[in-house]
């Protein structure tokens, strides 16, 4: 994706070609072509080179977006008029040029603000909620699906954000020759323009289905007609309303008359594009016209090493990310093993009798439990990622065992790790076996033990999907391996149908190899003097008293049974992710979309959810008259509604209004009538800074004359909205451009002596001067407001401005005497 951003950019940057009008392909993919060109066919026989040449363009198109990108031929014009062409592999990118690619898309998206923060979940702020939308288009347009329908992208962007994402999905749709379909609430006019096709729905029939510069058209056609400064998309919204569809009425000499939603249908069917789009319909498919090479064979379009790699590198790159959770358990696995050896000391831990062998068992006991417990927090974790995990999935970025395998495999350094600090701070100080085999055969012991619990609680994490049902089967598959584990309840004590359970058990097989390693040592070799239980030493009577296996090679077959345990569980774990599925929502209708026309079906519930909607807000606005407030306060009234709801809410809060209260508003995306129906704007920037308060004025010429005056900002063009312009001249991008001193740099001008002179120079000598300045396209300003809002010096502020020369002589004075008395750079 990234490459082919960078082919279009190239090929608006070649000198201007003029493009044929006989391929029956798009600008924009004849565009792809001049610049990517595919290498010749050496066995080209035929002189037919235009036709074939179209084949090859359908058949690279049509192939899995990594092949497609992977290489190619880049055309370029030289100023001498001479076309050169030359291979590139965007495989073999420098690490300076993807990193200047995903930049580029990353500000396209408007989330280089956030690139390096988290997203965030319930106890992390993360980014906010317009950058998480912008997020989850990015992971859609990133995926090799060819047909993308996206429901709702704007709610809680505002018009300039979504004018800008809408803008870059349609280079993207012309370049990739994919098709999108969109749906908007309260689209901008700037962001209605840039969609090739529409589909209008309601009451769950099409009444418009074609290219977008005709709906005006059909719609006078029929007898309405849009009003100049009236969105087309409001407009379309409203025209099919019994409430507002008279204002629209085009047929001035006769009388109006209610067209309802079944007559636009008949109507539409009349139309050309209805023509059109039913011819097209009745003509079969014939599927011999379709090229072979078309035809997607591989369903992730790279091979699985690669997907493996990709997969690795995303796992380190997030656990480096959550290092904190790691460095977390560490040392929680650090302290409790502090905790165990200073309860366990072996000053007070004799050997060589069963009443010793007591001690040794709970201390065993204790550093199972807490290893096993470590790895609890593996659960927790996947469930957190599952959502994740499935959405891309069912994109097809990568199978579930892409996903399984890197978090597997680089969780065994991690047991590693803390299985190592609990053996090394434990093993001699507890006073276990002092044999060097019997210290790296527990170190073994305890890190099959971990692998064993990770690979355990990430299985249930898949099974139960959600944070309640994980946690509940953690729990209770916990109970049962510590009951069945041989310790709590001895295997002779157990009742023979239960048997079953214990050798099921992987805590079983982990309890028994950590105690065969400690009491089949020669320290516990005493012979037996108790003739009740059939053993030769005391090791092995302390063993078979809990039902213990006696013989060593039990210890090698416990340890592979511990890493077969991490094997079977992973394969589970894979096959949970794989035929396992969260819950799906409803579907919901449809109606813009890029690309080549796609029909859409919608459903008139979306339409009755809407009015629904709209009449809460209204009620909820009434329960809150009824206290008589005198101002009210009223957070994203529109939010959620499509243009006619909003515009029905926003007419209740202007009778609100006219009753002498006074409404606040914060709104999304306001369409040109939504935003001039109110009086006063308050704008402010990030940080809570106000950019504007005061009055629009009729078609906002108060808020416009204010920021024209500026300059650098340039003027609205006719018919935009004035509420996408102000965003667009408010942006951090333009600011920056406007500003004298770059934010970064800001600090230096109060480090700097020399401001503080100019300062005090200046506001010493005229700042308390009220008298008019003219000032070229400012007309007359009075030299003290000059002063502040152009320079920023304030006459109240000269006290400080002395201080601070006073300080500035003194901090001189004592670094030069510091260096005469201090500093000595001779050398002898």
């Amino acid at each position: 994706m990234a490459a082919a951003l960078a082919g279009d950019d190239l090929a608006r940057s070649t000198s201007q070609r003029s493009w044929g009008s006989g391929s029956k392909r798009s600008w924009a993919s004849t565009s792809f072509r001049e610049v990517w060109q595919a290498p010749p066919d050496v066995f080209n026989r035929s002189g037919r080179q235009d036709e074939e040449e179209e084949l090859r363009w359908a058949a690279i198109e049509r192939l899995p977006t990594y092949d497609r990108l992977k290489r190619g031929m880049l055309r370029q014009v030289l100023d001498s008029g001479k076309v050169v062409t030359d291979e590139v592999d965007v495989t073999r990118l420098g690490m300076q040029d993807k990193k200047q690619l995903m930049e580029s898309i990353l500000k396209i998206l408007g989330l280089d603000i956030c690139a390096d923060i988290m997203v965030g979940d319930d106890m992390r702020r993360g980014i906010s909620g317009g950058q998480k939308k912008r997020v989850t288009t990015g992971e859609m347009l990133v995926g090799p699906a060819k047909v993308l329908l996206m429901d709702e992208i704007s709610t809680g962007l505002d018009s300039s954000t979504t004018f800008q994402i809408c803008r870059y999905m349609r280079q993207l749709v012309h370049i990739m020759d994919v098709t999108m379909v969109i749906s908007l609430l309260q689209p901008a006019p700037e962001t209605f323009e840039l969609f090739d096709d529409l589909i209008l729905l309601s009451e769950g029939q099409i009444v418009y289905q074609g290219p977008r510069e005709s709906v005006l058209e059909f719609f006078e056609h029929v007898g309405f007609k849009c009003p100049e400064r009236k969105g087309v998309a409001d407009f379309l919204q409203e025209v099919t309303s019994k409430k507002d569809q008279e204002q629209y009425w085009l047929k001035k000499s006769q009388p109006y008359r209610y067209i309802s939603v079944p007559e636009f249908v008949e109507a539409f069917s009349s139309f050309r594009s209805g023509q059109q789009l039913a011819a097209d319909l009745r003509v079969p498919y014939d599927k011999s016209r379709a090229h072979p090479a078309a035809l997607i064979t591989e369903k992730y379009g790279i091979s699985n090493w690669e997907l493996f790699k990709a997969c690795f590198s995303r796992e380190w790159l997030l656990m480096k990310r959550n290092s904190f959770v790691y460095i977390f358990k560490t040392t929680q696995i650090t302290i409790m093993s502090l905790i165990a050896f200073t309860v366990f000391l072996r000053t007070e831990m004799p050997v060589g009798t069963v009443q010793n062998g007591g001690k040794f068992f709970g201390a065993l006991f204790f550093s199972l439990i807490n290893v096993m417990f470590n790895g609890m927090a593996e659960l927790a974790m996947t469930v957190f990622r599952l959502p994740v995990f499935y959405k891309q999935r069912d994109f097809l970025f990568y199978p579930a065992w892409a996903f399984g395998l890197p978090i597997w495999v680089l969780r065994i350094p991690l047991s590693f790790v803390e299985s190592g600090i609990w053996i090394i701070l434990t093993y001699y100080t507890i006073g276990f076996a002092p044999s060097a085999s019997r210290f790296f055969k527990q170190f073994l012991a305890f890190f099959g033990i971990h692998q064993m619990a990770l690979s355990l609680f990430r299985f249930i994490a898949a099974l139960g999907r959600t944070q309640v049902v994980a946690n509940t089967l953690g729990t209770f598959t916990l109970l049962m391996v510590f009951v069945l584990g041989g310790f709590i309840v001895a295997k002779n004590d157990l009742e023979p149908w239960m048997l079953w359970g214990y050798y099921i058990s992987p805590m079983m097989y982990g309890q028994n190899a950590i105690v065969m390693n400690e009491f089949l040592d020669k320290r516990w070799s005493a012979p037996n003097t108790d003739p009740r239980i059939n053993a030769t030493t005391v090791g092995k009577v302390l063993l078979k008293s809990r039902g213990f296996f006696t013989d060593e090679y039990w210890f090698w077959i416990c340890v592979g049974a511990l890493f077969g345990f991490s094997l079977l569980f992973n394969i589970l774990f894979v096959a949970a992710l794989t035929f396992l599925n969260r819950n799906s929502g409803a579907d919901t209708p449809l109606i813009f979309f890029f690309g080549e026309p796609t029909s859409a079906l919608g459903d008139s519930k979306a339409v009755i959810a809407d009015d629904k909607s709209e009449g809460k807000r209204r009620k909820s606005l009434t329960v809150e008259l009824v206290a008589n407030p005198s101002i009210i306060f009223m957070d994203e009234p529109t939010s959620g509604l499509d243009a006619r709801a909003a515009a029905i809410v926003m007419r209740t809060v202007r009778n609100t209004v006219d009753t002498g209260r006074t409404v606040v508003c914060t709104i999304h995306q306001p369409s040109i009538d939504i935003f001039e129906s109110f009086d006063e704007l308050l704008l402010m920037k990030r940080g809570g800074q106000v950019i504007y308060a005061g009055p629009l004025g009729r078609h906002s010429h108060k808020l416009v004359e204010y920021f024209e005056a500026i300059p650098g900002v340039p003027k609205i063009k006719d018919g935009y909205n004035p509420a996408t312009w102000m965003l667009e001249v408010t942006a951090p991008a333009v600011e920056t451009q406007l500003d004298q001193i770059p934010i970064w740099w800001r600090w230096y001008y109060w480090a700097s002596p020399v401001a503080w002179t100019l300062y005090g120079l200046v506001t010493s000598q005229v700042g308390d001067k009220n008298a008019d300045l003219i000032l070229p396209g400012y007309g007359t300003m009075p030299l003290k407001k000059f002063l502040k809002d152009d320079l920023g010096f304030e006459y109240d502020f000269l006290p400080a401005v002395a201080a601070a020369h006073v300080g500035w002589v003194l901090l001189f004075f004592f670094v030069f005497a510091y260096g005469i008395k201090f500093l000595n750079f001779q050398r002898r």
